[in-house]
């Protein structure tokens, strides 16, 4: 199950088993605690260990949205941040689109950010260095502090911090949010977050 479940959550996971385990023997039984019933309850504490994990994962499963759902989570990875950094170092935010033609609230956004000392990465293709309207707006993030990267192959998608990510088929384009028909999936489980920043670094690296 490695693959499904951060290693970081599964000792919480198993400790909980074992002490919901270990409270029903005390319950059941009233008779105080034995070592032979230590050892049972321990036995029986590892199926249930992997029976939360599992719910866990399905729990976790991508959650297909739709049109203006997906605005509503797009402004949600980007308020996100804020959230994090009142408990986490690791505050951040990385959007790859394909094309852009930011709006001015989504432009503002992205400033307040880079002012709160919130990493943002903008990976974009490189198709939008000859679009006028497109390289305003890049200098200007570029001079505000954005890590800006492009790739003249980028097709994908993609909008995510450390806890929440949107794969869609939308992009950072003020028409397609307003009036595109678009789709995209919803992610929340760590180890597929981990997976977008893989995906990251391949474009990078490629560039």
């Amino acid at each position: 199950l490695e693959q499904f479940y951060p290693s970081s959550w599964k000792q919480p996971i198993f400790i909980f088993s074992w002490l919901l385990t270990m409270i029903s023997y005390l319950v059941i039984t009233k008779n105080g605690f034995s070592i032979e019933g230590f050892v049972f309850f321990t036995l029986i504490s590892i199926p249930i260990y992997f029976v939360f994990i599992i719910l866990s994962y399905y729990r976790k499963q991508p959650k297909l949205i739709f049109n203006s759902d997906l605005n509503n989570c797009l402004d949600d990875i980007i308020h996100r941040p804020y959230q994090i950094q009142e408990d986490e170092e690791n505050a951040y935010l990385v959007l790859i689109s394909a094309y852009l033609n930011f709006g001015k609230r989504m432009l503002s956004e992205i400033e307040s950010l880079v002012k709160e000392r919130i990493p943002v990465i903008l990976v974009f293709n490189s198709e939008n260095l000859k679009n006028e309207v497109s390289k305003v707006q890049i200098k200007k993030l570029g001079e505000l502090g954005v890590d800006l990267y492009h790739h003249p192959n980028l097709h994908t998608k993609l909008y995510f911090n450390s806890k929440i990510a949107l794969q869609t088929s939308m992009n950072l384009n003020k028409y397609s949010m307003i009036n595109s028909i678009e789709s995209g999936f919803v992610i929340t489980h760590q180890s597929q977050i981990e997976n977008c920043w893989e995906h990251l670094l391949e474009i990078i690296g490629n560039e």
